[in-house]
């Protein structure tokens, strides 16, 4: 499924409309804003094969019709409270010392256990990278996307207040030229696409017209909007590097196309597993270039990347260029070199009031675009361990998730699961646990440099997004009823868990590289490379 809808929505954007592709048709500052509404179109059309008779949700119909009110209300606020934040500071670039510009998401803001500091908060992908910026004096302003419908206020204060450098909204740096640009050209575009419904001429997108509509609303008014900031943040802060994660976001994307624009290097950190197919980053070779036009999608200048595994699929099937992707290993993955000296088992255990004597098994969940599949996926393992009265479970839900459905399955499974907050750090329960099961998560890598042996479970029909089974370092379960055997070998059966083990080491090596507590170093050296220009 995952081939065919990717299949699909390649081939949408070069579509002919009077003369001219939907790439061009949707241009701004020579660069199409199509790259900012595929990744929606790609997780709206898998849902759509899954479900032949959905039909898009009227809350979503209406309130992209009123989006430009709700996004410029949002922005307005959020620009009020970031010029606050940065009476705080001053802003002003300091001789000979290098400027960056990171881009922060307001979902990445969680705790993060850090030696002799008992609760702290971070941005989990870019903190640790921050950090080390800064203590070798270079300069760093980080912004803020808020990825949540309300603002959130108490994660801006979080960040100013606690965090070293300045970090504010991306939202500070709107001004009134910037407004009016932006609701003008959406009114052209938006005329555009009223004449093409009218004329039909959009059938192509079907079963994704409607999906189309509400994603142009949204995205591509967020996406001019960005790349006007962006543009600005550029102008005033002249940095020397723009430092990103999640670049097929929409701040990250915008970011990229400001630098291309302005020619500040961009660098890319993975924040998580890329697939083969993953349409944040697969790209047939007719899709990239350094030139800026509305047929190229904007890469970033540079990628790091957990290891071997990665560059392999950015280069040999994303078309990356090879020089553009460089392994570091993962930053974030540095404190579990010293796991020993951070975490201890037991104070999880009674936080969570666990039993010392039963093995624990911690579940991660995925934010899936079809909600039908991850309850599946948890009900499943759930039924399969009342039969395993010695295990107690402990459920880590996805960052990402929009509810709290879990809740409702773990009472009426009424296997007595523990559920942790969803912003709880992953890398406690990890050290903890005796077993991870999960669909495909980059918490399996995680589990594996801990050498805690994982199940993964993929109950869809469908290939694994990861090669955790297939390379041997994981226990794949397809079928319901193998839940209960794999769990008891990867708990009990030493043949097993030997293999396991060789597998697992294997397999860190190749998707997180050296365990060194040395990615943040590669990474900062990286940087500094390419404000050199080397």
């Amino acid at each position: 499924m995952t081939k065919e809808a990717l299949a699909f929505i390649k081939t949408l954007p070069n579509k002919k409309i009077r003369d001219k592709s939907l790439k061009e048709i949707l241009s701004y500052e020579n660069v199409s804003l199509w790259w900012f509404t595929e990744f929606f179109l790609f997780l709206r059309l898998k849902e759509a094969l899954k479900n032949k008779n959905r039909k898009s949700k009227d809350f979503e119909l209406f309130l992209s019709l009123f989006v430009k009110y709700y996004i410029l209300a949002k922005a307005l606020l959020r620009y009020f409270l970031g010029r606050l934040i940065t009476l705080r500071y001053n802003t002003k670039k300091t001789e000979n010392i290098p400027k960056i510009i990171a881009i922060s998401y307001s979902m990445n803001w969680r705790n993060a256990t850090m030696p002799g500091i008992k609760k702290q908060k971070e941005d989990i992908m870019l903190g640790n990278i921050i950090n080390e910026l800064i203590a070798r004096n270079k300069e760093v302003i980080v912004l803020d996307q808020d990825t949540g419908f309300f603002v959130d206020i108490k994660t801006l204060i979080e960040k100013a207040i606690y965090k070293k450098g300045l970090w504010k909204p991306v939202e500070t740096y709107l001004t009134l030229a910037i407004i009016k640009k932006v609701l003008r050209t959406y009114g052209v575009f938006r005329e555009e696409v009223k004449k093409l419904k009218r004329d039909e001429d959009l059938q192509f997108l079907d079963p994704l017209k409607d999906d189309f509509l509400i994603s142009f609303r949204y995205h591509i008014f967020y996406a001019m909007l960005y790349i006007e900031l962006m543009k600005r943040v550029i102008e005033i802060e002249k940095p020397d590097l723009i430092l990103i994660t999640c670049e097929y976001c929409l701040l990250g994307r915008a970011a990229v196309v400001a630098g291309k624009l302005k020619g500040v290097p961009t660098l890319a950190v993975q924040h998580g597993n890329i697939s083969p197919y993953h349409i944040g980053y697969y790209h047939p070779a007719e899709e990239i270039s350094d030139e800026i036009t509305p047929q190229y999608c904007p890469i970033p200048d540079k990628t790091a990347v957990y290891g071997e595994y990665t560059k392999k699929i950015l280069t040999e099937v994303c078309n990356y260029p090879a020089d553009s992707v460089v392994i570091t290993g993962s930053p974030r993955y540095d404190i579990l070199s010293r796991a020993d000296e951070i975490y201890i088992r037991e104070e999880f255990r009674k936080m969570l009031n666990l039993d010392s004597d039963r093995k624990i098994v911690l579940i991660t969940t995925e934010n899936l675009p079809i909600l039908e599949e991850n309850t599946i996926f948890l009900r499943s393992v759930l039924r399969a361990l009342k039969e395993l009265p010695e295990v107690q479970a402990v459920i880590k839900p996805h960052p990402g998730e929009k509810s709290e459905w879990y809740k409702e399955i773990v009472e009426e499974e009424e296997v007595g699961a523990k559920i942790l907050p969803k912003d709880s750090n992953t890398f406690g329960a990890l050290y903890a646990c005796d077993l991870l099961i999960t669909c495909f998560s980059t918490v399996a890598t995680e589990a594996m440099i801990l050498n805690k042996p994982v199940i993964t479970v993929n109950l869809t029909g469908a290939p694994d997004q990861m090669p955790y089974a297939e390379s041997g370092a994981a226990i794949g379960v397809y079928k319901e009823e193998d839940i209960v055997p794999a769990i008891h070998d990867a708990l009990y059966n030493e043949e097993v868990r030997g293999r396991l083990a060789i597998n697992m080491k294997k397999f860190v090596y190749e998707h997180a590289y050296r365990q060194d507590g040395k990615a943040t170093e590669r990474v900062v050296e990286l940087i500094h490379n390419m404000i050199k220009g080397i």
